[in-house]
């Protein structure tokens, strides 16, 4: 079964992308596994919505402030023999790592399952700069065989992309294609005709010195534990799972928003991503997605109606911001 994996750092888009590619799948049959930071389901409920694969669904996994090789890597290896029991009616698997993961752990657990065909790192053109004094960015940036330089449009100018662009090819060769929303033609990523050539005519892209990496990252893990490989890096990213099960006051929201979430006197490191899906008193039939990611975008799109009961639920991911003082400041959103 040839697989997909999308890695990128948190607020990148990697989820969007994966929206993109659900809508634009022409007739292939795509199973999806994503990695989720936080309690609470959101992008399992955002990928749901646009997926049309009936019977396929969307499996999302948490993961809360660990490494994803130590305490995932088992329960996604099953998720995945669910999904081959079920080769017959797939033609695609595409994992979304998590935010806060280093994606060559995955790969090696995976590759002996499934063929590796692409690592899609998502990059964030307007937060990359700063993100590579992460050890965790430039390992996906590395790991990576198709680097997607996403939000180019906030970046003003093709100097600035330029700029960006020589940063990332001090990392990797891999091919960068410079997007906006993660729009980029699917036939880059995936063959549209898999379905109708079989398992064996299927190229295989993924890059042999890379893959090798891979085992080497797998059996360094199986000989000792992690202590201190980047988990103090990783440990600094916290997440905060906040839920109403009323509506909450536009009024009140927009405060919130601008005034909590992202204070400007705060600096732009405390809170990298927030994500939900929002119910407004002045709107109640309607459902919103809310994405903030980094300083510069907040989308708020409209989802349609509610299915389910309306509530208002979002997860916030970042390090350094009072969770205590943040949940209150939500809560004091809801509708009165």
């Amino acid at each position: 079964l040839p697989m997909l994996l999308v890695t990128g750092f948190l607020g990148s888009g990697k989820t969007t992308l994966l929206r993109h590619l659900l809508t634009n799948k022409s007739n292939l049959r795509i199973a999806v596994l994503v990695n989720e930071i936080g309690s609470i389901d959101i992008d399992g409920e955002l990928l749901r919505s646009c997926d049309n694969n009936a019977g396929l669904g969307i499996c999302t996994q948490e993961l809360t402030n660990g490494c994803v090789c130590c305490n995932v890597r088992d329960d996604l290896r099953r998720e995945v023999l669910k999904v081959l029991e079920r080769r017959e009616t797939v033609d695609y698997l595409v994992i979304e790592t998590s935010g806060a993961a280093d994606p060559r752990p995955v790969a090696a657990s995976l590759n002996k399952l499934c063929r590796l065909d692409l690592v899609v790192t998502v990059v964030d053109a307007t937060a990359i700069s700063s993100q590579l004094e992460t050890k965790l960015a430039r390992q996906q940036i590395s790991a990576a065989d198709f680097i997607l330089l996403n939000k180019v449009d906030l970046l003003g100018s093709e100097q600035a992309v330029s700029e960006v662009e020589r940063e990332i090819s001090k990392l990797s060769s891999a091919k960068i294609v410079k997007t906006e929303y993660g729009r980029v033609p699917i036939e880059l990523l995936m063959d549209l005709h898999v379905e109708t050539m079989g398992r064996g005519g299927h190229a295989h892209f993924h890059n042999k010195k890379l893959h090798a990496g891979f085992e080497d990252h797998t059996a360094h893990h199986e000989g000792q534990h992690h202590g201190g490989h980047d988990e103090q890096e990783r440990s600094s990213i916290r997440t905060l799972a906040l839920s109403l099960t009323g509506p909450v006051s536009l009024r009140k929201f927009q405060r919130f928003l601008y005034g909590d979430l992202l204070p400007e006197e705060l600096g732009s490191n405390l809170v990298m991503r927030a994500k939900g899906l929002i119910c407004f008193a002045e709107c109640r039939r309607h459902k919103l997605e809310l994405h903030v990611s980094g300083l510069q975008r907040v989308d708020v799109t409209h989802e349609g109606a509610w299915e389910s009961t309306p509530k208002t639920k979002m997860v916030i991911i970042g390090s350094g911001f009072d969770h205590a003082r943040m949940q209150a400041a939500f809560e004091a959103c809801e509708a009165r």
